[in-house]
């Protein structure tokens, strides 16, 4: 069988019993579109090639004679086939980086026709490439934005969205509650082992928990304290406890002390 051109795979590929009824017709009528071909690889046609290794028929092989590949083949695909909104983000956050390859040739084409060197070009945006892809396949910027979040954390849920299994927004529902999840070790010899392991991290967070109540607690006592110092100095008949700094600083523990009441009794 032929390799598949990178426009073509950015597609799922049909199911196996679609495949299957493909392959029926073709023994019925034979394949009547034929296979179109770029550069050597499948444009157009990958699931009409594979019924027909089914359906044991040579299938025809045409070169793609247009002008707009891409374009072409997301055209071709979009009027076949049934694609649900987040399969269709997953297939714009594969074709972004397709469309920025376009982009850099027509600037790098643009570039020559002046006489600018390639270095001196603008960089390409990622967001437009992005809104691109986006409009083609007709879904918004921001549900293939988030397509590319799962993407990033989680590529093998990528998959599922491109099979048609999972939506982006379950997917992103789904990397954002693994990373909520403590970092679990890559592999347990054993089920007691993982068991084990999970426990010793709930008692981890159980003693964190208790320490920060024993803190509170000794804050406590120790304003309590300061509280009852201040009081039997009051009461003490110190020397020179009528002079003006003595009494400022009294005052000024004092204030102090209210101060970390107030933020003491606002501790959990």
């Amino acid at each position: 069988m032929m390799e598949a051109h990178e426009y073509a795979n950015a597609f799922p590929m049909a199911t196996d019993g679609e495949i299957e009824q493909m392959a029926a017709d073709i023994r019925a009528r034979g394949l009547l579109n034929p296979i179109i071909t770029l550069d050597g690889k499948i444009l157009d046609g990958r699931n009409r090639e594979r019924a027909c290794e089914l359906a044991d028929v040579t299938p025809d092989y045409e070169v793609y004679r247009g002008t707009d590949p891409l374009g072409d083949v997301v055209a071709w695909n979009l009027h076949r086939r049934q694609l649900s909104t987040s399969q269709r983000a997953e297939v714009a956050r594969t074709l972004k980086p397709m469309y920025e390859e376009q982009a850099r040739g027509r600037m790098a084409a643009g570039g020559k026709r002046h006489g600018e060197g390639v270095a001196n070009l603008p960089q390409v945006e990622p967001a437009k490439a992005r809104d691109q892809a986006a409009a083609a396949v007709g879904v918004s910027g921001r549900t293939v934005q988030d397509a590319e979040y799962v993407h990033t954390h989680a590529p093998e849920l990528s998959e599922k969205i491109k099979a048609g299994e999972m939506t982006v927004n379950a997917a992103k529902e789904e990397v954002k509650k693994r990373e909520a999840t403590p970092k679990w070790p890559a592999r347990f010899k054993t089920p007691e082992d993982e068991e084990a392991w999970y426990e010793d991290q709930q008692k981890q967070k159980q003693k964190q928990h208790k320490g920060k109540g024993k803190d509170a607690l000794a804050a406590r006592g120790s304003v309590a304290q300061a509280i009852e110092s201040i009081s039997t100095i009051e009461t003490l008949a110190l020397p020179n406890a009528d002079r003006p700094e003595i009494i400022a600083m009294l005052e000024k523990l004092k204030a102090t002390v209210e101060k970390t009441i107030i933020t003491v009794r606002k501790m959990k």
